[in-house]
């Protein structure tokens, strides 16, 4: 196996952009150095009129962070993991808010009724926060190790055993159209700390995994996709086409193809007139077999709600508001955050979500605190999946929470890890 990776990095203003002389709001980069090689991808909240800042700094600070530190964050635990990143993204976006006064002074200046209305609400360094969200996606190798992650829209594919497929991608269903991004999560966490376990958040670390390419793209990037079949994606064989030229040529040569043949084609292509990003890590050695084209399909879930309990739900007090480019649409916004939440333990478990989900659905506790209960779940289930258990620790999480959750899932059991600490491992049969 080759260990030589070689890397392709582009980004260009979509339609919408140029006719309303906004900058390309997409950033995509690329860096090798201390035997690591990355990938990042980050496209700017389009309701803000200054995210490619957020973007840019977004991106440099992932590849410089996997860069210096790629063993730490592959050898903490998830959560830790988690925590570092999102941590590390806003301590690089807070310094550039401190090093250019005179953008933000401007930026307050032609939004000062919504400055003021956030500023009641929660704080001028959110607001500033909120003018640079952008999203994270990111793909870093090392030897025989991976980091793969996502905050927000946007898709990450990988030649997986010789099969170009979809690692990660966020998923939307029905009404849920908003995106979250590390502010917010960060924000969360500063009053429930598994908010960095969150779903909205994808983090995988394999090793031994046999991948040898990776490709990430923003969500206006929709011609690398055959979408004719209904609840079905695939790849189309222009992604294999910018492997061969990213391992093919020099640095100069494939960027030269990918900025003047391959961004203006899926600008030109793209049926949301978006920015488009695109990123590329290939293996000198990388292979699609003839039928590599694995088709990703998405199931339609016809359970909803019960019509009864629809009044209820939309009378029950709102949360703190979510900054504008997070949740554009304010009203039923619990409502839409269930449900989100409640699609990826279907992604995780299935067919047993059903039994899970109408267990839950019949506990008398506010939606916000099923919610609650759901994300700690999907924590759990995150950690199993990737390590065979979690670690329940009392001065952690939320006991009361967490028994509802042990009592829901029969399939759960645990055994005591450490007594004098209060830990347990749970499994999930």
């Amino acid at each position: 196996m080759s260990n030589q990776w070689f890397f392709n990095y582009g980004e260009q203003a979509g339609k919408s952009h140029i006719s309303r002389r906004i900058p390309c709001q997409d950033k995509a980069l690329c860096r090798q150095e201390n035997g690591v090689t990355v990938a990042a991808v980050s496209d700017g909240c389009g309701s803000s009129a200054i995210s490619q800042y957020g973007s840019k700094v977004t991106a440099e600070t992932l590849c410089d962070y996997f860069i210096e530190n790629f063993d730490l964050i592959h050898g903490a635990e998830i959560l830790e993991s988690r925590k570092m990143i999102v941590d590390k993204i806003i301590a690089s976006l807070l310094d550039f808010i401190g090093a250019n006064e005179e953008i933000f002074r401007a930026y307050k200046a032609e939004n000062l009724e919504r400055y003021n209305d956030f500023v009641k609400k929660r704080s001028e360094e959110e607001f500033y926060l909120d003018s640079l969200n952008a999203t994270a996606l990111f793909a870093a190798v090392k030897d025989d190790k991976y980091i793969i992650g996502q905050i927000g829209d946007g898709v990450i594919g990988g030649v997986v055993r010789n099969q170009l497929k979809i690692i990660m991608e966020e998923k939307k269903e029905g009404e849920v159209n908003g995106t979250f991004y590390p502010a917010n999560i960060y924000s969360l966490a500063q009053k429930n700390p598994d908010w960095y376990g969150c779903a909205q958040f994808q983090l995988k670390k394999p090793k031994n995994a046999d991948v040898s390419a990776f490709i990430l793209t923003t969500d206006g990037v929709d011609s690398f996709f055959d979408l004719r079949v209904p609840f079905q994606k695939k790849y189309t064989t222009g992604v294999d086409k910018l492997f061969q030229c990213t391992v093919g040529s020099s640095f100069a040569e494939a960027k030269a193809v990918l900025d003047e043949q391959f961004l203006p084609a899926l600008v030109n292509g793209s049926r949301a007139l978006d920015d488009c990003g695109v990123a590329v890590l290939a293996r000198e050695d990388y292979f699609i077999s003839q039928d590599g084209y694995v088709i990703t399909k998405y199931e339609r879930y016809e359970e909803k709600e019960p019509e009864e309990k629809e009044p209820a739900e939309r009378a029950l007090p709102k949360e703190p508001e979510q900054p504008a480019c997070a949740e554009e649409e304010e009203v039923g916004e619990e409502v839409r955050e269930f449900q989100l939440l409640k699609e990826r333990v279907f992604a995780f478990i299935g067919a047993d979500a059903a039994i899970f989900m109408k267990n839950l659905e019949q506990i008398s506790v506010s939606l916000s605190k099923k919610a609650e209960i759901l994300r700690m779940y999907i924590a759990i289930l995150e950690e199993i999946s990737q390590q065979g258990f979690f670690v329940f620790d009392k001065s952690v999480h939320d006991e009361i929470v967490f028994g509802e959750i042990y009592r829901l899932d029969d399939r759960m059991t645990s055994q005591p890890t450490d007594l004098t600490a209060e830990k347990y491992n749970i499994y999930r049969e």
